[in-house]
């Protein structure tokens, strides 16, 4: 898992190193989807709850994805799983958060929506 962590945080702006991801899946507050295809290692999912305090609508974020080269329709293969858990663990849907183009055309092919856009202004040097 680590090495696709790694090459998580080398392709996308992330706020946290490989030791954290370990701290919050240890101390149980996210999920680790482990895939395989085969034998073989494809890639990885971690899950953690989220939501809004004020509706209190509980959702299931997909925080982090990676799959192997060679593996490319791993999102796809593995969501019904990850919304029978979500749905298993009483949580009412799915939400996902991504600086990346190409989901503005795969999100909605695997049956989410846009929720809303962030931008961010570095108040800092």
């Amino acid at each position: 898992m680590r090495p696709g962590l790694r090459d998580v945080i080398n392709n996308v702006p992330v706020s946290w190193i490989e030791d954290d991801v370990f701290k919050i899946l240890i101390d149980g507050r996210a999920y680790l989807l482990a895939v395989t295809c085969g034998n073989e290692f494809a890639g990885f999912a971690i899950l953690a709850p989220d939501g809004d305090d004020f509706s209190g609508v509980k959702e299931m974020l997909i925080w982090e994805t990676w799959v192997k080269p060679g593996y490319p329709d791993l999102m796809e293969a593995i969501l019904p799983y990850i919304e029978d858990r979500a749905r298993g663990l009483g949580f009412a849907g799915l939400v996902f958060h991504t600086s990346r183009k190409g989901w503005e055309r795969a999100a909605p092919r695997l049956g989410f929506r846009e929720r809303s856009r962030v931008y961010v202004k570095p108040l800092v040097g």
